[in-house]
């Protein structure tokens, strides 16, 4: 505000200084004995009547002056109070943009929005309901301004999408129509609802509410709800007009955010899917893991099928006196260093660790249906005599889990078994069975340490390019048959 000196007019000033003319002339003759004191005193009278006269006059000037100001102030307080509004209004529309930049959680967003709508804009309360279009309703309801025994009712609110009358102040018919709704008498609104939703009404206590769909490339999103309980304010068009132009705005946020919201989910899916994969498969084979994860029901069902598979056993020679001399942490950390060996052999040759029985290993090669001219005997026989390449060179163990003069004995064979699930709906395990795995195993007990002893079928199938030697039928556990026999030398 600003305040302005207003000067004396003409007529005051000209009263002001004939007065004081005549004050001093009148007295000067008076002194000088030339006129009587009357006259003087007639002078002062003259003079003191033209003042007044010439200040009723000001005054009225004056009057009109300040009944003009009066007005421009008034005017001028409504432009201000309309800036000041519109500063708010500009002030949320930037802050909940600024939202976007924050990568907020779906219910985060809200619950911000809504407070920057009631803080900013200065309204009672607010609510957002969001589309449910699986349940088809209006529903995950937030809010805020509540009292503490309103917060679970309106976390509870729901609104059937499916509008029961054309209505257009039923909220899924706001919705539908995309336009806002201005409600002022409540008692008409209120007469249109379902019981349920007029208890509601009158448990909240609204005097008055606006209704804007909340929409994001005309994809109905939800519907920001503001309401008043006070007679100190009346909501108004502009309010809602606000309201909508916020909507807009609100409806890109809360698309974007429910799209992070969406990608952090699968990511955190897709980890758990890696991180779950990666446990089965170091206590399951890995084609087992992958027909799991292709067709679960089929993969976990009890029972197998027939298949063509060699079968590996090793054992190291000599472990079982090394081991009475040892700690039985120092035990578990060779086994765990030599399995780690034995499994690196094994995985390039794309074998499965079927069991580890104490210091001993069962491995199967199974037909690899992805791999063109797959050779499972051929693989195992491979892996074989890598694993003993790797043992001739010294492994890395803690102190005082050294094997000196570590030699292992291998068995090979090939042939027809059952590969499958066994055991019940409680545990299930995946294993081989067959005759195969028997002879595979009396084999390997049969061979002179740091030999691979295999079956002529497997010999047969692995084809050329190994160096082997006959050892002759061997009687085997089990078998009426011998069985023949050849010790596989290396590669040719």
């Amino acid at each position: 505000y600003e305040a302005t000196w207003i000067p004396p007019g003409i007529a005051v000033r000209a009263a002001t200084i004939g007065t004081a003319l005549l004050a001093v002339v009148t007295a000067a003759l008076v002194a000088a004995g030339l006129l009587p004191a009357a006259v003087l005193a007639v002078a002062a009278a003259l003079a003191v009547g033209a003042g007044a006269a010439a200040l009723v006059k000001q005054r009225r000037q004056l009057g009109t002056i300040l009944s003009v100001s009066r007005a421009q102030i008034d005017e001028m307080l409504g432009v201000i109070a309309d800036n000041l509004r519109h500063r708010r209004e500009r002030a949320l529309l930037d802050e909940i943009d600024r939202l976007t930049r924050r990568e907020l959680a779906v219910d985060t967003l809200v619950d911000t929005v809504l407070k920057e709508i009631t803080t900013t804009l200065r309204y009672d309360r607010a609510l957002l309901l969001q589309v449910d279009r699986e349940r088809g309703i209006l529903g995950h309801t937030r809010g805020i301004g509540y009292r503490p025994e309103l917060k679970a009712a309106i976390g509870a609110l729901a609104v059937r999408l499916d509008a029961p009358s054309n209505d257009p102040r039923l909220f899924a018919n706001v919705l539908r129509s995309g336009q806002g709704l201005l409600v002022e008498d409540v008692a008409a609104f209120r007469a249109q609802l379902s019981p349920e939703n007029r208890q509601m009404v009158d448990a909240l206590g609204t005097r008055g509410f606006i209704a804007v769909p909340v929409r994001a490339s005309d994809e109905p999103l939800g519907l920001l709800v503001v309401d008043q309980v006070g007679d100190d304010r009346r909501l108004t068009r502009h309010d809602m007009e606000m309201l909508e132009r916020l909507g807009h705005l609100v409806g890109m946020e809360l698309a974007n955010a429910r799209l992070v919201d969406d990608l952090r989910r699968q990511h955190s899916n897709l980890q758990t899917a890696l991180l779950m994969n990666q446990k089965f498969a170091q206590y399951l084979p890995r084609t087992v893991v992958d027909s799991i994860r292709h067709d679960p029901e089929a993969a976990l069902h009890l029972g197998g099928k027939r298949v063509q598979a060699a079968i590996l056993f090793s054992d190291i020679s000599g472990f079982t006196k090394w081991s009475e001399h040892r700690e039985p942490e120092a035990v578990i950390s060779f086994l765990n260093a030599y399995f780690a060996a034995m499994d690196r052999a094994v995985a390039e040759s794309r074998g499965i660790v079927d069991k580890r029985i104490g210091d001993g290993l069962m491995v199967v090669f199974i037909h690899d249906e992805s791999a063109h001219a797959d050779n499972p005997a051929r693989r195992a026989i491979t892996c074989g005599l890598e694993m003993q390449r790797i043992l001739k060179r010294p492994m890395e163990v803690p102190p005082g889990a050294d094997f000196p003069g570590l030699r292992v004995r291998i068995g090979v064979s090939y042939g027809e078994l059952v590969a499958g699930n066994l055991g019940s709906n409680y545990r299930l395990e995946y294993t081989v069975i067959g005759d195969v795995v028997n002879v595979a195993s009396r084999l390997e007990s049969k061979s002179p340490p740091g030999s691979i002893f295999a079956t002529e079928e497997a010999v047969n199938a692995a084809g050329p390019g190994f160096r082997v030697e006959r050892r002759g039928p061997l009687e085997v556990k089990g078998r009426n048959q011998p069985v023949s026999t050849y010790e596989v030398m290396g590669m040719e």
